[in-house]
């Protein structure tokens, strides 16, 4: 007697069923996650972005490059909001098919993955460009999903867009 079949979600193969299996391959599986994931990464990139007031640019005058960009991180900052990464898709005029978000600072770069709020320093990206802002507590847990990018006027370049990491969130099990 055959087995039952049934379809995969992503492709029109056929399986042997098994319960709670929806895809033929890994490969099949893999594909549907990166799909999902550059639709969520492509709403991210689409967020507004948020500069300072008007009224408020002359303030900024003389101080460092990133003190506007400090003033708008830590006045956008949720409730409970301690620390934050950034966010940013791939620039340039090449073409993917799953276009994807990589976030900063990375796990090779420092443990765990983010800048603080009240220790400010200068952030660290690879390229200048708009960044998606995730706000985390001190428990490194996202604070909700994020709801703006901000302009990021300078790079340091301590390491490429691709060397960052896939993931918004932080795992607590590769925290330390």
């Amino acid at each position: 007697m055959p087995p039952y079949l049934q379809k995969c979600t992503r492709c029109p193969a056929e399986f042997p069923w098994i319960a709670g299996k929806k895809y033929c391959s890994k490969r099949c599986r893999n594909a549907q996650y990166k799909g999902e994931k550059s639709e969520m990464d492509l709403v991210l990139n689409s967020l507004p972005v948020v500069t300072p007031h008007q009224d408020i640019i002359s303030q900024f005058a003389g101080k460092p490059l990133d003190e506007p960009l400090k003033y708008v991180l830590k006045n956008n900052a949720p409730k409970g909001a301690i620390a934050f990464r950034v966010g940013a898709m791939r620039g340039g005029s090449r073409g993917t098919t799953s276009p994807c978000m990589k976030w900063f600072p990375t796990r090779a770069f420092r443990t765990p993955p983010v800048y603080w709020l009240p220790e400010w320093e200068t952030v660290s990206v690879p390229f200048v460009g708009t960044y998606v802002v995730a706000y985390f507590d001190e428990d490194c847990r996202l604070v909700g999903l994020p709801t703006f990018q901000v302009e990021i006027p300078f790079a340091v370049r301590l390491f490429s867009w691709s060397n960052g990491d896939d993931q918004m969130a932080i795992s607590p099990k590769k925290m330390f």
